[in-house]
């Protein structure tokens, strides 16, 4: 017998409820949770990418994102934790493009170029993604400490691209070598993209380039040779 007074747990009032009712609630729960880590996720990418990631707040964040601080602690335990997820995730969606059916590869050209349009694809498409992707490796320079996942999430990128370029390579492949080409391959992309973001729209980024497609992998080749 329940004492007077005493309210019974909650467990007592959804223990009748059927397993589809039960079901069907969870299913709910979850889909309004992804719904709110996926707003605070936009808000946050939208907030470091025009106030930057040092001056942007936790209440930039939920206000941008109409959700109170609480839900954010809910999703993520600071600032560092959702930056790190944004760049995992940018990283993972430019590797599974890297790794996108590739039968036309061929010879070393094929590979660099496969590389420049991938890149080149990721960028139309998320013109911001340049400048988190930069803020992400600023957090590995000074907060090493705070950035073990974005430091996890690079090495994994970089070691794509050296799988992607390895059976084409001549010469030695010691790991220095295969990661100062990977670093080389792809750093001049984002290079060009970064210099590019100083003085040129992001409509005109993307027309540029294409224009400087065929001079890339010229000095690519002639670096590999």
């Amino acid at each position: 017998m329940w004492l007077r007074g005493r309210k019974r747990p909650f467990v007592a009032y959804v223990s009748g409820m059927s397993d589809s009712d039960q079901s069907g609630r969870s299913g709910r729960s979850a889909r309004r949770a992804s719904g709110t880590r996926k707003k605070l996720l936009d808000a946050a990418a939208e907030m470091f990418n025009t106030v930057g990631f040092d001056a942007c707040t936790i209440e930039d964040i939920t206000e941008r994102a109409d959700v109170g601080k609480g839900t954010f602690y809910r999703h993520f335990e600071d600032k560092y934790a959702i930056i790190t997820t944004l760049v995992e995730s940018a990283l993972a969606d430019l590797r599974r493009q890297m790794h996108a059916p590739r039968d036309s590869i061929r010879q070393t050209q094929d590979a660099v170029l496969h590389l420049f349009d991938t890149h080149a694809a990721v960028y139309n498409a998320q013109p911001d993604v340049a400048f988190l992707l930069f803020q992400g490796r600023m957090q590995l320079r000074f907060r090493r400490g705070q950035a073990e996942g974005i430091e996890q999430a690079f090495h994994a990128y970089f070691a794509d691209v050296e799988q992607l370029l390895a059976p084409h390579l001549g010469g030695s492949r010691d790991p220095l070598r295969m990661r100062t080409i990977a670093c080389t391959t792809v750093g001049a992309i984002w290079g060009f993209i970064s210099a590019a973001n100083v003085g040129m729209r992001k409509d005109e980024i993307g027309r540029a380039l294409a224009s400087v497609r065929q001079p890339y992998l010229a000095g690519i080749l002639e670096m590999l040779k």
